[in-house]
């Protein structure tokens, strides 16, 4: 019977000399010409990952709120349930910009702010 024979690699200890190599590489490199480009497409990204956040709130907060208003009427009222969809609208005004009108009472705010830094 013949021993098992047993390859091992060496890890590189280069690694971290590399990442840092590449992020220099990057800074110097890409981002003065694409730096700015990059600064808006990723927060497009995000704006775009938090509308779509916000318009599930949206959904579900007035779903709930519909199911509240008719569980009143049926003299079933869950203040659990109508908080709840409170909160939600509110969260999806909030990362939208929307604004609804609940019985008199604005939630969200219509004057949204620039999307810049500035």
């Amino acid at each position: 019977m013949r021993p098992q024979e047993y390859v091992t690699l060496k890890k590189g200890r280069n690694m971290p000399v590399l990442v840092i190599t590449g992020v220099l590489f990057f800074i110097l490199i890409f981002f003065p010409f694409y730096g700015i480009t990059l600064r808006y497409q990723v927060g497009n990204i995000f704006r775009i990952m938090f509308d779509f956040i916000g318009r599930i709130c949206l959904f579900l907060g007035a779903l709930l709120l519909i199911i509240s208003i008719v569980g009143m009427f049926l003299h079933h009222i869950s203040w659990k349930m109508f908080i709840s969809a409170v909160i939600l609208l509110w969260a999806g005004c909030w990362l939208t910009g929307a604004m609804v009108n609940l019985f008199g009472i604005h939630i969200g705010d219509a004057n949204r702010g620039s999307g810049g830094y500035y």
